[in-house]
């Protein structure tokens, strides 16, 4: 991952040595928001790999896979597959939010001078990013991910910075999990209420409008468009975020996003906000409900086929196929390529793997 030529942004590759463990500070205070880790940890199946389930918790990855899709929700939440080869825009956006994480727990919870903090985040990135080699052309490689956060704390100073951690029981909010119970659904095997859980990169008081709460997260891109500060205003990552917030006593009143675009040529910022009222949470978590009833709705008649033809086609075909633009948006899906052959089985052995999806997990 060595380069030649790293101006303008400077960067020199460092060997991460042995100090980086002693210097991060992982985990959450156990007692605040409902011991999140603990209760998706608890909810967590441990199925064997080739075994189906119903998830007992969601997220918005999830939620809008099965809105855009339910076959690839069936195929990535309920039988736990995911491509085996990395992905050049999660190995970026990852390593991206484990370097910002650092940073940001060695300023605001261990108090270590910006330098350090920064050095540490860095450091972060790059163990994050690993020996991961990207397509030819991409531009998020190793050097231009760790430019990017060079270049946004240049935008953004960690002690100049008029956003900043609001302290909950104690600490600052960084890398927050939650775990909420969802009012009036139903899991459809356990009988008890699904959970909607997550993982906010912040929640931050802005002391420019009188220390106001709002959830903050981070997004890389490789462009900005015309209408990439609209884009949030109806996300329901964030609306969900607000309203379990709201949930556990955390007044929030919207969400800042800060974006970073991994250019060719430059590294380019972009900060909105998008304010959320009570009538929007409301009218969110009606269409969350609803959302989560067809998905049981669509499991209960995946078991009713599976009892009837266990061999055929017919179970599958309770999580409808998409044939729009589910298969080609964001890059394309990857089940796209196995949905066009008649026997999808062998195709999900050679290109797919088990893992369990887990919301809270910690980039790494």
């Amino acid at each position: 991952m060595q380069s030649n030529s790293m101006k303008p942004y400077e960067i020199k590759k460092i060997g991460t040595g042995n100090n980086y463990e002693s210097y991060y500070v992982p985990g959450h205070d156990p007692n605040a928001w409902q011991n999140a880790e603990a209760q998706v940890d608890a909810a967590l199946p441990a199925p064997e790999p080739g075994s189906v389930s119903f998830p007992t918790y969601v997220d918005s990855t999830m939620l809008a896979a099965y809105k855009s899709c339910p076959r690839r929700f069936f195929w990535e939440f309920c039988r736990n597959l995911h491509p085996k080869r990395r992905n050049v825009h999660f190995t970026a956006g990852g390593a991206y939010a484990k370097g910002m994480e650092v940073a940001r727990r060695a300023y605001y919870e261990q108090h270590l001078p910006v330098e350090a903090a920064l050095h540490l985040g860095f450091l972060a990135l790059t163990r994050s990013y690993g020996d991961y080699i990207p397509p030819e052309k991409e531009y998020k490689t190793w050097e231009r991910t760790a430019a990017a956060l060079i270049s946004y704390f240049k935008e953004w100073p960690l002690d100049r910075d008029h956003i900043v951690p609001h302290v909950h029981y104690g600490r600052p909010m960084i890398e927050y999990s939650f775990a909420q119970p969802i009012p009036g659904t139903t899991h459809p095997e356990t009988g008890d209420p699904i959970l909607l859980s997550g993982r906010t990169d912040m929640i931050v008081n802005w002391h420019d409008i009188g220390d106001k709460k709002f959830i903050y997260d981070d997004k890389t891109t490789k462009s900005f468009s015309n209408n990439w500060a609209k884009e949030w205003q109806l996300r329901g990552q964030f609306t969900g975020y607000c309203w379990s917030a709201q949930e556990n006593n955390i007044d929030v009143v919207g969400a800042i996003i800060r974006g970073t675009a991994i250019q060719k040529t430059q590294i380019k910022h972009l900060d909105a906000v998008s304010y959320r009222h009570d009538w929007e949470i409301d009218r969110w978590l009606r269409a969350t409900q609803r959302t989560i009833d067809r998905m049981c709705e669509d499991w209960v008649a995946y078991k009713m086929r599976l009892e009837l033809d266990p061999f055929g086609d017919s179970p599958i075909e309770a999580f409808a196929q998409d044939f729009d633009s589910a298969c080609t948006s964001y890059g394309g899906c990857g089940f796209a390529e196995t949905c066009d052959h008649k026997d999808p089985e062998p195709f999900l052995e050679m290109g797919f793997e088990f893992r369990v999806w887990n919301p809270l997990a910690v980039v790494d």
